[in-house]
């Protein structure tokens, strides 16, 4: 009787492990439950084969609704199938094994469009009793001498029927895959963690070429990086040099299996740049290597294998353009224009592919982008790159606003490449800002009227109007890629046009009341780099002029400002906003002093004021506002921050670290020429925490109205100059310009115990009046080291009836002063 046996093909395996099933522990219950033969229709078929209602269970029960639900699904998507409902039990009790197949089968020649090779063995049941005598023994034949075989040998390293003209090639491609295999194998086993995922392998085939798709299974990120590093660092680039020169076909395996390697590890954590670069620079030098030997290899190796095989393969849009282009320009020793437009088609072409929702234009800026930053990194092609690239974007004002920026950023990359085009191009570009940032476009018989609208005229075009009346409607990464630009552009060349049309954008940031905060942040930002020096020099002219008077200081402070014409705008409008918007004093100061993001400048500054170094319990300067937490992870700060961290990290980085203490005597100043109020006594206060420079001075100009104010019905206005009056004091004894200033000192003292312990402040609230009192009371007890100022208490209680306050702590503090004096 004969028998039939079907054996699973290695294509069908091969097969199964490209579909990426999900990690499955129980592979052969899994396959009878239907569990594995479900997702593999959803492979097939997507996601109108339904999972949601399979189940990956134990029980007989689950595994027939998985079936009986497969059939439904079949029916429903009119899908034929061999199962019917007698087979569900004998599929799940494993006693139909062949039918499982079928299915599998099926699946594999509906989704490769392949015919699966089907191999039968026909075998012999049992052995037959007995042969017919219809031939003579083999002992009873006699062979001619001609009839004797030649015996060949067969020399090994390769198949015994090659032809003999394709055995060295195929030595040397056997030596580069076994290589290659070998430090893949290698890069696995180094890792105990991983070991055992190399038999995941078909043991047959070279291990170079599904080492890719082994990446992606490994249990994570790190040990994908750890085995593609192992993987370059131990390629011998010698054998690889050799073995592609003797034949350049292999160019193709070689390159595919590392950039394979690296997109694989850019697929499962997306910061694989590191290794791009390591990748690359490797295929580079093979590449070198291979130029200094043979041209004629190397150039077939451009225009056969990478241009017209690897790169329509490769996913660009999962790999880096530069690293790419920088791997073709390898090839050769000049970017002629033929090789320049077929690299942008090409590119063009794959990106396409991949990008089917994103528009040509978007795709082509892309691509020049990445060929302009190959030509900073190269010191190479600047001028010809810079010149072919331009020429794409000279219609950007036509172009869609998503994609006005992109344009606006090749032309902005391309003069920075090669400076001496901007000439050329002068309207062009001012014409695309223009689109940019106005609104209303105008004509001849418009007549409008704006206070920040800037006329420039071009080289190579008519004159333009900047109104920046649609800065409101550009969002914060817009505004902030505007400045930026201009700002790159003002260091690279010089240009009268462009430095107007950035002063007249900061301006319109910082006094449009429209605008969010972060508009406002990226111009303060900018307005202090353009002028941090003029800054410099006008905070050392207030510093030379503090010992004389404080009027005059003034008077001299106003004329020097009102010769500047970004620099008072600054000040009044940063004023005006801490005034009216107190929950964003944390990110204006920060952003001041230019750090980066989760870091405060009260954590630096505070720490080292003179306020904590007084006393550590004289908690003056450490207001809740300003208190930071740090914790096991992470710093937290109690002080509102209203603007995202990302935010407001990239505008503290456009002008990078500055002093804030600079500044603050220059706010100090300005804030002390108008009439004082509660809002600007507050912020009065947080500016000397920062810099006590200028204290005296502000005792010494605002000391009347402090005085006048401290004794206010309006208990939140009188506790702020309390406040203000406190520090001022303590900053001054630090400083030792207290002495100067000892005629006023008794009635600033004077006002400062009536405020706090006397019975007419009996509105307040109690916890805050207690406050008050302990620190009045730390106050007096540093003062009382200076020996005028202990003279001055003692005339003072001498005077007054300090008994009648009712505070122990006072009288005790009296006591003592007048037991030493």
């Amino acid at each position: 009787m004969n028998t039939i046996k079907v054996t699973i093909h290695p294509c069908l395996l091969n097969w199964y492990n490209s579909l990426k099933l999900p990690h499955i522990e129980k592979f052969r219950h899994d396959l009878h439950s239907g569990w594995i033969v479900a997702h593999v229709f959803n492979k097939v078929f997507g996601d109108s084969f339904e999972l949601r209602t399979f189940t990956q269970d134990t029980s007989i029960k689950n595994s027939r609704h998985n079936w009986t639900r497969i059939i439904e699904l079949q029916t429903k998507l009119k899908l034929p199938t061999k199962i019917t409902p007698q087979m569900i039990d004998k599929i799940v009790l494993a006693e139909d094994e062949q039918t499982l197949l079928d299915i599998m089968i099926e699946l594999y020649e509906q989704s490769t469009k392949q015919v699966y090779p089907r191999v039968t063995y026909q075998q012999i049941a049992s052995k037959p009793r007995q042969l017919q005598q219809v031939l003579p023994s083999i002992q009873n034949i006699s062979l001619q001498p001609s009839q004797v075989p030649i015996a060949h040998a067969i020399t090994p390293g390769y198949p015994q029927h090659i032809p003999q003209f394709c055995r060295s090639s195929y030595v040397n491609a056997r030596r580069l895959i076994d290589h290659l295999s070998s430090v893949c194998r290698n890069s696995i086993t180094q890792l105990d963690d991983i070991r055992d995922y190399i038999e995941m392998l078909d043991p047959r085939a070279d291990l170079c070429f599904p080492f890719p798709q082994l990446l992606l299974r490994l249990p994570g990120p790190q040990y994908c990086s750890l085995v593609c590093r192992y993987l370059v660092e131990h390629i011998d680039v010698e054998l690889v040099s050799s073995a592609i020169i003797e034949d350049y076909l292999l160019f193709y395996d070689f390159s595919k299996v590392m950039i394979h390697s690296v997109i694989a590890l850019n697929q499962l954590s997306g910061a694989a740049n590191e290794l791009f670069d390591l990748v690359t620079d490797h295929l580079c030098y093979v590449l070198q290597n291979i130029r200094r030997t043979s041209e004629d290899v190397i150039y077939l190796v451009l225009n056969n294998i990478i241009m017209n095989r690897l790169l329509p393969e490769i996913p660009l849009i999962n790999f880096s353009l530069v690293h790419f282009y920088k791997i073709c320009l390898a090839c050769t020793s000049s970017l002629t224009p033929q090789l320049f437009n077929s690299l942008i088609n090409s590119s063009l072409t794959n990106l396409k592919a991949y990008q089917p929702t994103v528009s040509e234009n978007r795709l082509r800026f892309e691509i020049l982008i990445a060929f302009t930053i190959l030509a900073q990194q190269l010191e190479k092609y600047r001028d010809q790159i810079a010149r072919t690239a331009v020429r794409f974007s000279l219609h950007g004002a036509l172009l869609k606003d998503s994609e006005k920026f992109v344009a606006l950023d090749l032309m902005c990359r391309c003069v920075v490449l090669s400076p001496e085009i901007f000439s050329e191009i002068e309207f062009q570009f001012f014409r695309l800002i223009n689109v940019i940032v106005n609104k209303i476009q105008l004509t001849e018989n418009t007549l409008l009227d704006f206070e920040n609208k800037v006329q420039i005229k071009t080289n190579n075009g008519p004159e333009l109007e900047f109104i920046f009346d649609k800065v409101s409607q550009l969002n914060f990464e817009q505004v902030l890629f505007l400045s930026t630009v201009l700002s790159k552009l003002e260091q690279t060349i010089e240009n009268v046009n462009i430095t107007e049309v950035a002063k007249g954008l900061e301006l319109r940031l910082i006094e449009d009341d429209v605008l969010p905060p972060c508009h406002f942040y990226i111009g303060i930002a900018s307005i202090l780099k353009r002028n941090w020096e003029e800054i410099i020099d006008l905070n050392e002219f207030v510093l030379t002029k503090l010992n004389e008077n404080a009027t005059d200081l003034v008077n001299t402070f106003q004329e020097k400002i009102q010769e500047m014409q970004q620099i008072r705008p600054l000040l009044v409008q940063v004023s005006q906003f801490l005034l009216q918007n107190e929950q964003y004093i944390d990110s204006v100061f920060s952003l001041l002093h230019g750090l980066r993001e989760q870091e405060f400048v009260s954590r630096e500054y505070m720490e080292q004021s003179c306020v904590r170094s007084l006393n550590h319990d004289l908690k003056i300067g450490s207001e809740a506002a300003y208190s930071v937490k740090s914790s096991s992870n992470h710093i937290q700060h109690s002080g509102e921050h209203p603007l995202p961290q990302h935010i407001f990290g990239c505008i503290a980085q456009i002008f990078g670290d500055q002093r804030l203490d600079i500044l603050s005597n220059l706010f100090v100043l300005f804030l002390a020429q108008h009439d004082i109020t509660m809002y600007s006594v507050n912020l009065i206060y947080k500016f000397l925490t920062i810099n006590n420079c200028v204290c005296e001075f502000v005792y010494i100009y605002l000391n009347e109205q402090l005085f006048s104010a401290v004794l206010q019905e309006n208990d939140s206005f009188s506790e702020s100059c309390v406040r203000l009056l406190m520090l001022v004091m303590v900053l001054m004894y630090q400083t030792h310009t207290l002495p100067n200033q000892s005629e006023d000192i008794r009635t600033s003292l004077q006002a400062l115990i009536d405020c706090c312990f006397g019975y007419q402040r009996g509105n307040n609230d109690q916890s805050k009046r207690v406050q008050m009192q302990e620190k009045c009371l730390r106050l007096l007890n540093e003062l009382k080291t200076e020996t005028h100022v202990r003279v001055i208490l003692v005339e003072m209680f001498e005077k007054m009836d300090y008994e009648t306050f009712g505070n122990d702590q006072l009288e005790k503090l009296i006591s003592e002063i007048a037991g030493d004096v």
